[in-house]
Parts: structure tokens; C-alpha cells; sequence
């Protein structure tokens, strides 16, 4: 229970708008940067989702939550950004970087993996259109001969 007090604390810590000492176009600056930059990583995973149920065949379906998770982290990031700009709740900050950190790491992890095997996919899918544009090819040319 401690520990929860403590992280919605914000002890003697100062917003950051003294840091910006409340200049209103330093202060508009992060206030609509990180606006724009928290609305963007929230509209990328619904984006992510929306292509994911309308293409169930993916074999790798399960990157895509990894990368929504962590894209929603980072606008979670931003969002905190700008909460602090009017309170001091850094160490709430702190545990949405870490939630982020969280779900990063084992993104890129999981991303380095697939690749190879991405890449393995790309190149048979693109081996079966080669053979389907050489049959269609030929097919062509019989017809054509035909008439």
C-alpha cells in the first residue's frame, strides 16, 4: 500500500512547467507535441488491429499485438509527459517507462527472431508468383497461337 501512496506522490518534486518557467510558447511546444505524438501511437494499433482481423492468414499475427502493446506503452509515455507538465508525478512516470521497457524489450527481441523467417516467407511467396506468371505466360502464348 506503501508503495502505491508513493508512486501517486509527488513529494517535493516541482511540475515540469517551473522548469519551463510557464512559458507559454515553451509549454504549448510539449503540450501539442506530445498530444500529436501520444494520438498517433494510439491510432497505430487500431490500425494494427483492424489488418490483422481482416487478414487472419498471417503467420506471424501474434507480432502485431507485441508491436501494439508496445506502440500503447509509448503513447502512455507521452501522455505522462504531458500530465507532468501541471503535476509533479514523476514516479507514476517512471513505472509507465518501465511498463514501456517492459514491453520493448521483448518486441525487439521477438522482431530480431523474425526476420529470418519473414524473409524465408517473402522469398517462397515471391517463388509461387514467379511460376504462376511463367504458367500464366504460357498459357498466353498458347492461346495466342491458337487464333
Amino acid at each position: 500500500m506503501e508503495m502505491l501512496r508513493h508512486l501517486f506522490s509527488s513529494g517535493d518534486f516541482m511540475p515540469h512547467g517551473f522548469c519551463y518557467l510557464w512559458n507559454p510558447g515553451l509549454v504549448w511546444l510539449h503540450l501539442v507535441s506530445d498530444t500529436l505524438i501520444a494520438t498517433s501511437y494510439l491510432s497505430i494499433p487500431v490500425t494494427l488491429i483492424y489488418f490483422v482481423r481482416k487478414r487472419r492468414d498471417l503467420p506471424f499475427h501474434w507480432m502485431f499485438v507485441c508491436f501494439g502493446t508496445f506502440i500503447v506503452a509509448c503513447g502512455a509515455t507521452h501522455m505522462m509527459e504531458i500530465w507532468n507538465i501541471w503535476h509533479a508525478d514523476y514516479w507514476l512516470a517512471g513505472a509507465v517507462k518501465a511498463v514501456t521497457a517492459i514491453a520493448s524489450v521483448p518486441t525487439a527481441i521477438l522482431l530480431v527472431q523474425l526476420v529470418p523467417n519473414l524473409t524465408s516467407a517473402l522469398v517462397g511467396a515471391n517463388c509461387l508468383v514467379c511460376q504462376e506468371l511463367s504458367f500464366y505466360s504460357v498459357t498466353m502464348s498458347w492461346a495466342h497461337a491458337k487464333s
